[in-house]
């Protein structure tokens, strides 16, 4: 499969587009740098081939995860969690990097500027990236709860859900919450290394290792 390195522009034209999107409550388009940055805000205002597509995405890389930690995959439940009307999100189309992005190849790297061809590649993997958050009430807390965060595997490993895990933290700040909340299983090592190693968050008082329990599959953390 192609993968793709994400420039330090493309990720702040996204960030302008989510502040934009946030401010307005809902969808916005930015242009910055030449290109149009679109990001979509509260399930509601997504359709429903929009929400397909996040199941998909989800399915693809949380499936496993989620058999290994003893749970199982419900296609059904994860579709009422997106569908919730609590559901908030950020998304990032794959229009919305390309323009930016810098296709890798063994014998050159060339830019892709989709916004100066003729024809625009079309797929049913649009959405590149998303992150699915909630306002709620934690052990009496009122925190932002992180509930699906995802990136395609043309886009991992590039800052993108760095960047969707930080602004939510800012939106949580900014909207009085105590804490910014997720659920991690142990056996995602590269998402429990990122965020205890990189962006701060410690095992929550909540969590079940924090309470004596043991095998647990997962771990509950905020920051």
């Amino acid at each position: 499969s192609m993968h793709f390195a994400v420039s330090a522009a493309c990720l702040a034209s996204i960030e302008s587009a989510m502040r934009t999107a946030e401010r307005g409550g809902g969808i916005k388009k930015v242009v910055e740098d030449g290109g149009t940055m679109v990001c979509a805000h509260d399930i509601h205002r997504c359709s429903k081939s929009e929400i397909a597509e996040m199941l998909a995405l989800a399915e693809r890389n949380t499936k496993k995860l989620y058999r290994l930690g003893g749970w199982g995959w419900s296609r059904r439940e994860k579709r009422a969690e997106l569908e919730s009307s609590r559901a908030r999100l950020f998304l990032v189309r794959r229009s919305d990097v390309f323009p930016y992005l810098k296709h890798k190849t063994p014998q050159r790297t060339f830019e892709i500027d989709f916004l100066r061809t003729s024809t625009h590649p079309r797929s049913e993997r649009d959405i590149v990236a998303f992150v699915h958050y909630r306002f709620l009430k934690e052990d009496g807390r009122a925190v932002a709860y992180v509930y699906d965060v995802h990136c395609d595997e043309c886009v991992q490993n590039c800052g993108l859900g760095t960047m969707l895990m930080e602004r939510v933290h800012r939106v949580a700040r900014e909207a009085g919450m105590s804490a910014t909340m997720l659920t991690v299983f142990h056996a995602n090592k590269g998402a429990m290394r990122l965020y205890t190693s990189k962006l701060g968050y410690r095992i929550d008082p909540y969590s079940p290792s924090a309470n004596g329990a043991r095998g647990c599959t997962y771990e509950i953390l905020s920051r």
